[in-house]
C-alpha cells in the first residue's frame, strides 16, 4: 500500500474528511489553515479569534473546546482509521499539515500531508502491533502539544479537556470503521492508553450497553465539547437544553428494548 492508497481509503472510510498528499489548490478558493503554524502564538491567537467571531459566539471556552474537537476530528481520528483498520500511518512531522476550513463554519473537511511518510506494520521499528499504537500516539502527541498549550492558556478550557476530544474522537473513528467493534474498541483503547503515558488525558468515551460481537450500542464523549452554552434549541437527537446526543452531561436509562433511552442531563458544569 502506497501512502496515497493509504490515505484515500482512510478518506472513504471517515467520509466526512478528505485526505491527500498533495499541497493545497489556490485555485479553489477555499480557506486553508497551516496546523503546523498554530504552534505559534500569533497564529493560535488568530485561530481563536476567528473562532471567537463565528463558532463560539464569543465564548472563550467554547472556542477552545471547539478548537479540540475540530483539530482531534482532523489529525487524530484518521490516524486512528489508519492504524486500526490498516496497520499503517502516515507522519505529521516535521510538516506542513494543512486544513481546509469547511463553508459553513471552522471545522475542517480535508487535509493534506504533503510532506507525509508512509509508516507499515512490519517495517523496521515496528515489528508488531504495539509499536505501531506507540508510533501513532507519538506523532499525535508531538504534532498537537504545541498548538494545545497555546489553546489552553488563550481560552477557558484546559489541557485535559482537550486531549479528552482527541480520545474521543480515536474511538469514534476507530468504531466507525472497523469490521469488528470489539477489535475497534480494543484497539483504539490500546492506542489512547499510549497516548496517555505522554499527555493530561483523564476521560475516555464510553459504550452504552458495553460492545459485543453483535449488540446495538450508544457511544458517549467522555468530554463536552460546550455545545449547549451558545446552542438553546433543542438539538437533532440531543435533549430541550441543546447538549448533543453523546454529551457526556446527559443521563441515559434503558428503554422498553433495554436500549439507552435519555433521561435528562446534569445541570453541574462540566470540568474539563
Amino acid at each position: 500500500m502506497t501512502l496515497d492508497q493509504l490515505l484515500g481509503a482512510v478518506t472513504a472510510r471517515c467520509g466526512d474528511l478528505q485526505l491527500s498528499s498533495a499541497p493545497p489548490d489556490p485555485a479553489d478558493g477555499r480557506e486553508w489553515v497551516d496546523l503546523t503554524g498554530l504552534g505559534r502564538v500569533d497564529a493560535v491567537q488568530r485561530s481563536i479569534d476567528a473562532m471567537l467571531a463565528t463558532d463560539a459566539c464569543g465564548d472563550p471556552g467554547v472556542a477552545g473546546a471547539f478548537h479540540g474537537l475540530y483539530l482531534a476530528h482532523a489529525v487524530a481520528g484518521p490516524i486512528a482509521v489508519a492504524v486500526t483498520a490498516h496497520r499503517a500511518l502516515w507522519t505529521l512531522r516535521p510538516g506542513p499539515v494543512h486544513a481546509r476550513v469547511h463553508p459553513d463554519g471552522r471545522w475542517f473537511d480535508a487535509l493534506a500531508v504533503p510532506r507525509a511518510r508512509l509508516r507499515r506494520l512490519g517495517e523496521p521499528g515496528l515489528p508488531a502491533d504495539g509499536e505501531l499504537l506507540d508510533a501513532a500516539a507519538d506523532e499525535v502527541a508531538a504534532f498537537l502539544a504545541p498548538i494545545f498549550r497555546h489553546v489552553a492558556a488563550r481560552t477557558r478550557y484546559g489541557l485535559p479537556g482537550l486531549w479528552g476530544h482527541v480520545a474521543d474522537q480515536i474511538h469514534r473513528r476507530a468504531l466507525a470503521a472497523g469490521r469488528d467493534p470489539v477489535t475497534a474498541w480494543s484497539a483504539a483503547g490500546r492506542l489512547s492508553d499510549n497516548l496517555a503515558s505522554r499527555v493530561p488525558l483523564r476521560t475516555r468515551p464510553r459504550l452504552d450497553p458495553p460492545v459485543t460481537a453483535t449488540n446495538g450500542f450508544l457511544l458517549t464523549n467522555g468530554t463536552c465539547c460546550l455545545l449547549y452554552r451558545i446552542h438553546s434549541e433543542p438539538y437533532d437527537s440531543g435533549d430541550e437544553a441543546g447538549h448533543c446526543a453523546a454529551c457526556p452531561r446527559l443521563r441515559w436509562r434503558p428503554d422498553s428494548a433495554g436500549l439507552p433511552g435519555r433521561s435528562g442531563h446534569d445541570d453541574e458544569e462540566t470540568r474539563q
